[in-house]
Protein backbone atom coordinates (compact mmCIF):
# COMPACT_ATOMS: atom_id res chain seq x y z
CA UNK A 1 0.00 0.00 0.00
CA UNK A 2 2.66 2.28 0.72
CA UNK A 3 4.14 2.60 -2.76
CA UNK A 4 0.40 2.89 -4.07
CA UNK A 5 -0.32 6.01 -1.36
CA UNK A 6 2.54 7.37 -2.07
CA UNK A 7 2.19 7.35 -6.20
CA UNK A 8 -1.41 8.56 -5.13
CA UNK A 9 -0.33 11.62 -3.40
CA UNK A 10 1.99 12.49 -6.71
CA UNK A 11 -0.91 12.14 -8.58
CA UNK A 12 -2.78 14.14 -6.54
CA UNK A 13 -0.89 16.95 -5.09
CA UNK A 14 2.34 17.00 -7.73
CA UNK A 15 1.33 20.14 -9.89
CA UNK A 16 -2.16 18.58 -10.88
CA UNK A 17 -0.72 18.54 -14.52
CA UNK A 18 -4.02 15.89 -15.34
CA UNK A 19 -6.43 16.24 -12.83
CA UNK A 20 -6.50 20.46 -12.46
CA UNK A 21 -6.87 21.26 -16.23
CA UNK A 22 -9.86 23.14 -16.58
CA UNK A 23 -9.87 23.39 -20.25
CA UNK A 24 -9.35 19.45 -21.32
CA UNK A 25 -10.39 18.04 -24.46
CA UNK A 26 -12.57 15.19 -24.24
CA UNK A 27 -10.05 12.47 -24.12
CA UNK A 28 -8.49 14.67 -21.69
CA UNK A 29 -11.16 14.49 -19.61
CA UNK A 30 -12.10 10.79 -20.04
CA UNK A 31 -8.07 10.20 -18.82
CA UNK A 32 -8.16 12.61 -15.97
CA UNK A 33 -11.36 10.53 -14.41
CA UNK A 34 -9.49 6.91 -15.35
CA UNK A 35 -6.70 8.27 -13.00
CA UNK A 36 -8.70 9.72 -10.13
CA UNK A 37 -10.48 6.40 -10.11
CA UNK A 38 -7.52 4.48 -9.90
CA UNK A 39 -5.59 6.81 -6.81
CA UNK A 40 -8.93 6.73 -5.08
CA UNK A 41 -9.35 2.79 -5.73
CA UNK A 42 -5.36 3.24 -4.70
CA UNK A 43 -5.92 5.16 -1.21
CA UNK A 44 -8.99 3.09 -0.41
CA UNK A 45 -7.20 -0.50 -0.66
CA UNK A 46 -5.77 -1.88 2.55
CA UNK A 47 -3.27 -5.01 3.29
CA UNK A 48 -3.89 -5.97 7.35
CA UNK A 49 -0.66 -8.13 6.77
CA UNK A 50 1.17 -5.40 6.38
CA UNK A 51 5.08 -4.93 8.49
CA UNK A 52 4.19 -2.53 11.47
CA UNK A 53 6.79 -0.69 9.93
CA UNK A 54 4.88 -0.05 6.22
CA UNK A 55 1.82 0.41 8.39
CA UNK A 56 3.47 3.41 9.88
CA UNK A 57 4.84 4.65 6.42
CA UNK A 58 1.19 4.49 5.43
CA UNK A 59 -0.69 6.46 8.32
CA UNK A 60 2.20 9.17 7.52
CA UNK A 61 1.13 9.54 4.45
CA UNK A 62 -2.37 9.23 5.11
CA UNK A 63 -2.16 11.95 7.61
CA UNK A 64 -0.32 14.38 4.65
CA UNK A 65 -2.92 13.47 2.01
CA UNK A 66 -5.27 15.37 5.38
CA UNK A 67 -3.51 17.76 5.35
CA UNK A 68 -2.85 18.74 1.86
CA UNK A 69 -6.38 18.18 0.78
CA UNK A 70 -6.93 21.13 3.63
CA UNK A 71 -4.76 23.16 2.60
CA UNK A 72 -4.91 22.44 -1.12
CA UNK A 73 -8.59 21.76 -2.64
CA UNK A 74 -10.43 24.56 -0.63
CA UNK A 75 -11.65 25.67 -4.53
CA UNK A 76 -12.80 22.40 -5.23
CA UNK A 77 -15.18 20.92 -2.48
CA UNK A 78 -16.19 18.25 -4.45
CA UNK A 79 -12.43 16.87 -4.87
CA UNK A 80 -11.93 17.33 -1.90
CA UNK A 81 -15.03 15.57 -0.42
CA UNK A 82 -14.44 12.92 -2.86
CA UNK A 83 -10.67 12.34 -1.15
CA UNK A 84 -11.73 12.94 2.38
CA UNK A 85 -14.27 9.79 1.93
CA UNK A 86 -11.36 8.06 0.03
CA UNK A 87 -8.71 8.60 3.12
CA UNK A 88 -11.50 7.88 5.67
CA UNK A 89 -12.78 4.82 4.12
CA UNK A 90 -8.78 3.75 4.19
CA UNK A 91 -8.59 4.30 7.83
CA UNK A 92 -11.97 1.79 8.15
CA UNK A 93 -10.14 -0.57 5.92
CA UNK A 94 -6.99 -0.53 8.50
CA UNK A 95 -8.87 -1.15 11.51
CA UNK A 96 -8.32 3.10 12.62
CA UNK A 97 -11.55 4.01 13.25
CA UNK A 98 -10.81 7.29 15.67
CA UNK A 99 -9.27 8.13 12.53
CA UNK A 100 -12.39 7.40 10.07
CA UNK A 101 -14.38 9.39 12.27
CA UNK A 102 -12.74 12.73 12.40
CA UNK A 103 -11.82 12.47 8.57
CA UNK A 104 -15.92 12.02 8.20
CA UNK A 105 -16.41 14.13 10.57
CA UNK A 106 -14.95 17.22 8.96
CA UNK A 107 -16.00 15.68 5.87
CA UNK A 108 -19.44 16.26 6.28
CA UNK A 109 -18.76 19.80 8.07
CA UNK A 110 -17.24 20.99 4.80
CA UNK A 111 -19.82 18.99 2.70
CA UNK A 112 -22.79 20.97 4.71
CA UNK A 113 -20.93 24.38 3.97
CA UNK A 114 -20.17 23.93 0.37
CA UNK A 115 -22.54 21.07 -1.24
CA UNK A 116 -26.07 20.74 -1.96
CA UNK A 117 -27.35 18.66 1.11
CA UNK A 118 -28.91 15.88 -1.55
CA UNK A 119 -25.37 15.78 -3.07
CA UNK A 120 -24.09 12.71 -4.54
CA UNK A 121 -21.27 12.68 -2.27
CA UNK A 122 -22.91 13.78 0.95
CA UNK A 123 -24.91 10.73 0.37
CA UNK A 124 -22.43 8.83 -0.08
CA UNK A 125 -20.68 10.28 3.62
CA UNK A 126 -23.80 9.39 5.27
CA UNK A 127 -23.88 5.76 4.54
CA UNK A 128 -20.21 5.49 5.38
CA UNK A 129 -21.04 7.21 8.79
CA UNK A 130 -23.60 4.09 8.96
CA UNK A 131 -20.86 1.40 9.72
CA UNK A 132 -21.51 0.97 13.33
CA UNK A 133 -17.87 0.60 14.60
CA UNK A 134 -17.65 4.02 13.21
CA UNK A 135 -20.81 6.19 14.38
CA UNK A 136 -22.59 4.52 17.07
CA UNK A 137 -23.99 7.48 18.14
CA UNK A 138 -27.18 8.90 17.63
CA UNK A 139 -28.69 10.62 14.57
CA UNK A 140 -26.91 7.86 12.18
CA UNK A 141 -30.02 6.36 11.76
CA UNK A 142 -31.70 9.45 10.73
CA UNK A 143 -28.99 10.53 8.26
CA UNK A 144 -29.05 7.07 6.61
CA UNK A 145 -32.50 6.99 5.71
CA UNK A 146 -32.28 10.49 4.48
CA UNK A 147 -29.23 8.72 2.29
CA UNK A 148 -31.60 5.91 1.15
CA UNK A 149 -34.22 8.18 0.22
CA UNK A 150 -31.54 10.54 -1.53
CA UNK A 151 -30.43 7.71 -3.56
CA UNK A 152 -33.99 6.38 -4.81
CA UNK A 153 -34.32 10.26 -6.21
CA UNK A 154 -31.40 9.63 -8.56
CA UNK A 155 -32.89 6.33 -10.67
CA UNK A 156 -30.44 4.06 -11.78
CA UNK A 157 -27.25 6.66 -11.14
CA UNK A 158 -28.29 5.67 -7.09
CA UNK A 159 -28.17 2.11 -7.68
CA UNK A 160 -24.73 1.44 -5.92
CA UNK A 161 -25.55 4.01 -3.19
CA UNK A 162 -29.28 2.17 -2.44
CA UNK A 163 -27.71 -0.75 -2.38
CA UNK A 164 -25.16 -0.09 0.02
CA UNK A 165 -27.50 2.26 1.80
CA UNK A 166 -29.89 -0.72 2.40
CA UNK A 167 -27.11 -3.16 3.23
CA UNK A 168 -25.91 -0.64 6.15
CA UNK A 169 -29.73 -0.39 7.18
CA UNK A 170 -29.72 -3.93 7.32
CA UNK A 171 -26.37 -4.30 9.40
CA UNK A 172 -27.59 -1.64 11.91
CA UNK A 173 -30.54 -4.04 12.60
CA UNK A 174 -33.36 -1.28 12.65
CA UNK A 175 -35.86 -3.11 11.17
CA UNK A 176 -37.69 -5.29 13.78
CA UNK A 177 -40.48 -6.55 11.06
CA UNK A 178 -38.70 -9.79 9.44
CA UNK A 179 -40.94 -9.01 6.55
CA UNK A 180 -39.61 -5.98 5.78
CA UNK A 181 -35.97 -6.34 6.28
CA UNK A 182 -36.07 -9.78 4.04
CA UNK A 183 -37.94 -7.09 1.36
CA UNK A 184 -34.88 -4.74 1.50
CA UNK A 185 -31.81 -7.37 1.60
CA UNK A 186 -33.81 -9.16 -1.23
CA UNK A 187 -34.14 -5.56 -3.40
CA UNK A 188 -30.19 -5.00 -2.61
CA UNK A 189 -29.27 -8.56 -3.42
CA UNK A 190 -31.51 -8.28 -7.05
CA UNK A 191 -29.93 -4.64 -7.46
CA UNK A 192 -26.52 -5.74 -7.08
CA UNK A 193 -26.66 -8.68 -9.06
CA UNK A 194 -27.90 -6.69 -12.02
CA UNK A 195 -26.32 -3.83 -11.81
CA UNK A 196 -22.68 -4.34 -10.30
CA UNK A 197 -22.31 -7.88 -11.65
CA UNK A 198 -21.88 -10.92 -9.46
CA UNK A 199 -18.15 -10.14 -8.77
CA UNK A 200 -18.76 -6.47 -7.43
CA UNK A 201 -17.53 -6.46 -3.69
CA UNK A 202 -20.70 -5.29 -2.77
CA UNK A 203 -22.46 -7.90 -4.43
CA UNK A 204 -20.52 -10.48 -2.22
CA UNK A 205 -21.24 -9.10 1.05
CA UNK A 206 -24.93 -8.85 -0.08
CA UNK A 207 -25.38 -12.06 -1.08
CA UNK A 208 -23.96 -12.71 2.36
CA UNK A 209 -26.91 -11.27 4.49
CA UNK A 210 -29.49 -12.82 1.97
CA UNK A 211 -28.19 -15.99 2.87
CA UNK A 212 -28.68 -15.57 6.35
CA UNK A 213 -32.87 -14.55 5.72
CA UNK A 214 -33.42 -17.44 3.20
CA UNK A 215 -34.35 -20.85 3.27
CA UNK A 216 -31.91 -23.47 4.30
CA UNK A 217 -31.62 -24.70 0.75
CA UNK A 218 -31.69 -21.25 -0.90
CA UNK A 219 -29.15 -20.03 1.55
CA UNK A 220 -26.59 -22.51 0.67
CA UNK A 221 -27.00 -22.30 -3.00
CA UNK A 222 -26.49 -18.59 -3.03
CA UNK A 223 -23.05 -19.37 -0.70
CA UNK A 224 -22.17 -22.24 -3.08
CA UNK A 225 -21.90 -19.55 -5.97
CA UNK A 226 -20.88 -16.62 -4.09
CA UNK A 227 -17.70 -18.29 -2.70
CA UNK A 228 -17.27 -20.09 -5.98
CA UNK A 229 -17.01 -16.89 -7.72
CA UNK A 230 -14.85 -15.60 -5.38
CA UNK A 231 -12.78 -18.12 -5.19
CA UNK A 232 -11.87 -17.97 -8.73
CA UNK A 233 -11.51 -13.70 -8.76
CA UNK A 234 -7.82 -12.95 -9.52
CA UNK A 235 -8.08 -9.84 -8.29
CA UNK A 236 -9.14 -11.55 -4.89
CA UNK A 237 -6.82 -12.64 -2.95
CA UNK A 238 -6.78 -15.90 -0.19
CA UNK A 239 -6.85 -13.37 2.79
CA UNK A 240 -9.04 -11.15 1.67
CA UNK A 241 -11.54 -10.15 4.05
CA UNK A 242 -14.54 -10.52 2.17
CA UNK A 243 -13.39 -13.80 1.16
CA UNK A 244 -12.48 -14.96 4.84
CA UNK A 245 -16.28 -13.18 5.75
CA UNK A 246 -17.78 -15.51 2.55
CA UNK A 247 -15.97 -19.01 3.54
CA UNK A 248 -17.34 -18.86 6.96
CA UNK A 249 -20.68 -18.28 5.98
CA UNK A 250 -20.52 -20.98 3.10
CA UNK A 251 -19.05 -23.43 6.51
CA UNK A 252 -22.04 -22.16 8.19
CA UNK A 253 -24.46 -23.42 5.23
CA UNK A 254 -22.83 -26.79 4.68
CA UNK A 255 -23.07 -27.60 8.39
CA UNK A 256 -26.79 -26.58 8.64
CA UNK A 257 -27.16 -28.85 5.54
CA UNK A 258 -25.42 -31.64 7.61
CA UNK A 259 -22.67 -31.91 4.89
CA UNK A 260 -19.96 -30.74 7.15
CA UNK A 261 -17.07 -32.89 5.62
CA UNK A 262 -17.28 -30.61 2.37
CA UNK A 263 -16.24 -27.82 3.95
CA UNK A 264 -12.67 -26.13 3.60
CA UNK A 265 -9.62 -27.86 5.06
CA UNK A 266 -8.39 -25.07 7.57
Amino acid sequence: LGVTLALAATLLFGGGVVLRQTQATRAEAQRADAIKAFVLAMIRQADPSLAARQREADDALLAAAEQRIATDLGSRPEMAMELRLAVAEAHRNRGVYDRARAVLQEAMREGRRTLPDDHRLMTKARIIMAYGVIMAEPGVSTELDKAIATARRMGPDGHELLIEGLLRRHRLERIDDRQRALQEITEAYELAHRHLGPSNLLTFEVSGYMALMSPQSEALAIMATTHQTMRSSPEIPPTHPYLLMVQASYGLQLVRAGRKKEGLQL
